[in-house]
C-alpha cells in the first residue's frame, strides 16, 4: 500500500493585530509609559547634576583670597591665591609708603633673569594730597588716557584710567581718602629694549585687588 507523504504545516505567522494585541491592555500601556517616564527623568536629572557640578567649580580667578593690611594700617586688600606682597621696593621722593604686588610665578621668573626680586608688577603708593583723584592723576604728566572714569571704591572718590605710552600699557586707580591718595598702577604690557611683555592675563586679578580695598582710617 502506498503511503501518503507527510507534510509539515507552515508555521503560523502572527498578524500585526495579533502582534500588538498586548498593547490593547490599559495596564500594559501604563507600565510602558512609566518605564519611559523613568528613563526621561533619569536622563534629565543626570544633565542637571552635571550642569550644577560644573557651574560650582571655581575658576582660576575665583580661588581663595588672603587679606593684606598695609604697614601704616590705612587700608586692607584681598589678594587672589598665588599673589604675594613685596615690601622691598624703594619709595620715590614724596611717597609716604610703597609696596608691590605680583603673582609668585612671575616673581620667580623675574629672579631667574635679573637675579633679584625687585619686580614692579603692581605698585601701590600712599601720598599726602588733598587734590581730587583726577586732578592728582593729571599732575603725573602721563599720556592722555585712552579710557577713564570717575567711580567710587569703598565710598571714596576714585579715578580709573588706562594709558598707553612708549613703555607699554598701564592701568591706574587713584583713590582719595581724608587727605591721602592711594595710587595703584598695574603694568599690563611692558616694553623694554624693544621686548614686549604681556601681562593681560592678570588684569582681572588686579581689578579684583583694587576693587576689594577697605579703608581702616
Amino acid at each position: 500500500m502506498d503511503s501518503k507523504p507527510t507534510t509539515t504545516p507552515p508555521a503560523a505567522t502572527s498578524s500585526p493585530s495579533n502582534r500588538w494585541t498586548w498593547l490593547k491592555s490599559r495596564r500594559n500601556r501604563l507600565v510602558i509609559g512609566l518605564v519611559l517616564l523613568t528613563i526621561i527623568i533619569g536622563v534629565v536629572g543626570l544633565l542637571i547634576y552635571q550642569y550644577n557640578k560644573n557651574s560650582k567649580r571655581p575658576s582660576s580667578t575665583l580661588l581663595a583670597t588672603s587679606d593684606y593690611t598695609n604697614p601704616a594700617g590705612l587700608y586692607k586688600l584681598s589678594l587672589p591665591s598665588g599673589w604675594q606682597v613685596q615690601t622691598n621696593i624703594a619709595a620715590p621722593a614724596g611717597v609716604r609708603e610703597q609696596v608691590a604686588l605680583a603673582p609668585t610665578t612671575e616673581i620667580e621668573k623675574y629672579k631667574q633673569v635679573h637675579k633679584n626680586d625687585f619686580l614692579e608688577f603692581v605698585i601701590i603708593q600712599t601720598i599726602d594730597s588733598k587734590l581730587d583723584p583726577q586732578a592728582w592723576f593729571n599732575g603725573l604728566g602721563l599720556a592722555t588716557p585712552v579710557s577713564s572714569a570717575n567711580i567710587s571704591l569703598d565710598s571714596r572718590p576714585t579715578y580709573a584710567a588706562k594709558t598707553i605710552g612708549p613703555a607699554g600699557m598701564d592701568d591706574h586707580y587713584v583713590i582719595s581718602n581724608n587727605g591721602v591718595i592711594v595710587y595703584m598702577v598695574f603694568h599690563q604690557r611692558v616694553t623694554v629694549n624693544e621686548t614686549d611683555t604681556d601681562n593681560t592675563k592678570y588684569l582681572q586679578g588686579f581689578d579684583r585687588i583694587a576693587t576689594s580695598i577697605k579703608f581702616i582710617k
